[in-house]
């Protein structure tokens, strides 16, 4: 049996810890807080209003590509994201999202086109191991040389699963994805 401990720690916390064990659940400042800390860092946080904060929870955030992308009538993976805003648990690389655990995980992608006809019509995914959703890019009726995608996908993901975004125009090789960062970027983030 693990010996465990239960003590007051440096004046209002409380702490429960294994004996020999960095890993501890404190409750802090007479009970505002419940953390729990492995290896002396917090890893999760709850507060009197109930926010929970994960300190580790996976997520992404990539906008903007380093150039506009030119569509063919093939698909083709996106991988050259300009800037990672955020990539907690360094899980974004090479235009590839691997999962780290297995989970529920929410994926979305945007973008901006342009360089279209009215006779196009572009398709993007967002491409995982176990499931991929499409969209049809919607293009705008005052002006059909010009579109948008947006996707939103939720899926049961293993550990080492992966995501990505793949794009095609089914008519013909021609039009692009746009590179800015207000209109095209690929996000995801553990849900549970």
């Amino acid at each position: 049996m693990t010996d465990r401990n239960f003590k007051p720690d440096s004046g209002t916390d409380l702490v429960f810890e294994d004996a020999g064990s960095t890993d501890r659940l404190r409750i802090t400042d007479g009970g505002s807080t419940i953390l729990y800390e492995d290896d002396g860092n917090a890893a999760l946080m709850i507060d009197t209003e109930g926010c929970v904060t994960k300190a580790a929870q996976p997520c992404f955030c990539v906008p903007g590509l380093s150039g506009a992308m030119s569509l063919t009538n093939s698909w083709v993976d996106i991988t050259t994201w300009d800037t990672e805003r955020v990539d907690r648990g360094s899980r974004f690389a090479s235009g590839i999202f691997t999962a780290p655990v297995a989970g529920v995980y929410l994926f979305n992608f945007q973008c901006s086109l342009s360089s279209l006809t009215d006779l196009d019509r572009v398709i993007c995914g967002i491409a995982s191991t176990n499931l991929t959703s499409y969209a049809l890019a919607s293009q705008s009726v005052d002006d059909p040389t010009i579109g948008q995608v947006n996707i939103t996908q939720i899926i049961d993901m293993a550990a080492t699963h992966t995501s990505k975004v793949i794009v095609t125009n089914i008519t013909a090789s021609r039009g692009q994805v746009d590179s800015g960062d207000e209109w095209t970027q690929f996000n995801g983030y553990l849900l549970v």
